[in-house]
């Protein structure tokens, strides 16, 4: 950071003590929101429990003894754990409230959701929604929206948004961070009528987009004027798939995927710093990404990445910190299983994988794997008679 901007940790530490009646909610705020859903916080709702204010979830969470770095999850930057202990003597966040706390992992259906409603104190309620655990399920939930046109976690964050909105009659207002970005539009796109109307913001912190023949749809087009999406310069996440919204870029102190990180982002006062446009690499590896996919038929991506995670199954893993535990002994079974397929798979198999460690678990150390050389991928043009012609 330089001397005039400040990180998540520093701006609750030069600004924490505002209640929201003197500086009202902003982007900044939203953003540590959806921080504090990724602290697993099942111990502390068994269902006896309404609410909880973010200062006793706290105090429970680093009293009960567990393994703090452990239940956070390969994921996560340990700057949420610095985070959640600042907020139990934090003002202007300790005494809201949170309630409705879900959270579910369906390896059958292949879903993993988790949101939160809190309690403003402003006379308004939040909705956050979770992004990607490091679960292998939720992350292939993440690849299946490139053929399906909803997923079990966007139909649960509609079903969510209905239920926080039948249940309480305050103004709401949405927000998640990587797949929960990405939840909060699908939940406020199909709202009904009278939920809509109560939206006032949707906050998308990089998250990604949908499929084309989703986002051209009536009920995207409803909630244009309250969505505000904010990428870093260099997005990676932010920039897959197809989105119609303009968004925002703010800067980040970091480099390639670690951008992804809010903690990287930049603030002054009480918003993150903003810049024109994203970098040349992010559009690049937007249009590069996109080509690739675009050139997969409906069938060839559903395929595809089924044979990509019964690979990545294959270890016996059930989270990317199972692998992360499991060293090199999980990566030679990953690459034994890769030789079983034929050249073609294997190949595409060899370039997502890459991908998908330096992006999904980029504090992963992954041993030495042989890769090939990327050659320019080849586009696939309909012609006139419905039929496809590869070209370069």
């Amino acid at each position: 950071m330089s001397r005039n901007t400040a990180d998540i940790i520093e701006y609750l530490k030069w600004r924490g003590d505002l209640p929201l009646s003197v500086s009202p909610m902003n982007e900044v705020d939203f953003m540590i929101l959806c921080n504090v859903i990724c602290v697993d916080m099942t111990p502390f709702f068994t269902g006896k429990e309404k609410s909880l204010t973010i200062g006793e979830l706290s105090e429970k969470y680093f009293s009960s003894g567990a393994d703090e770095k452990a239940r956070l999850g390969a994921l996560q930057p340990e700057k949420v754990l610095s985070m959640f202990k600042m907020l139990k003597d934090t003002p202007r966040f300790s005494n809201m409230s949170v309630s409705d706390y879900i959270y579910k992992i369906d390896s059958v259906a292949e879903e993993q959701f988790c949101a939160m409603c809190v309690d403003l104190g402003d006379g308004t309620r939040a909705v956050i929604y979770q992004g990607t655990d490091d679960t292998i399920v939720g992350w292939k939930e993440n690849f299946n929206m490139s053929f399906l046109d909803s997923i079990p976690a966007q139909r649960d964050a509609a079903a969510y948004l209905e239920m926080i909105a039948g249940k309480y009659p305050e103004p709401i207002k949405l927000a998640g961070h990587s797949k929960g970005g990405n939840l909060s539009i699908y939940a406020a796109a199909h709202s009904i009528p009278e939920v809509l109307s109560r939206i006032i913001v949707i906050y998308n912190f990089d998250g990604p987009g949908f499929r084309r023949e989703v986002i051209d749809t009536e009920h995207f087009v409803a909630i244009r004027d309250k969505l505000r999406s904010i990428v870093p310069q260099g997005s990676i996440i932010g920039m897959l798939m197809e989105r119609e919204e303009n968004y925002d870029v703010v800067r980040s102190d970091a480099s390639g995927v670690y951008q992804h990180d809010g903690f990287s982002w930049e603030i002054q006062r009480d918003h993150f710093v903003h810049m024109e446009t994203v970098t040349e690499g992010s559009k690049y590896l937007d249009k590069t990404i996109t080509g690739w996919m675009n050139s997969l038929t409906i069938e060839e991506r559903r395929d595809f990445i089924k044979d990509f995670f019964e690979v990545l199954s294959s270890t016996g893993a059930k989270t990317l910190s199972d692998l992360a535990r499991g060293g090199f002994r999980e990566f030679a079974a990953l690459a034994e299983n890769m030789n079983k397929l034929d050249d073609k798979k294997k190949d595409m198999m060899k370039r997502v994988m890459k991908m998908f460690f330096r992006s999904a678990v980029p504090k992963l150390t992954m041993p030495k794997i042989s890769m090939p050389k990327l050659t320019p991928l080849k586009t696939k043009k309909r012609d006139s008679g419905g039929t496809q012609n590869a070209q370069d």
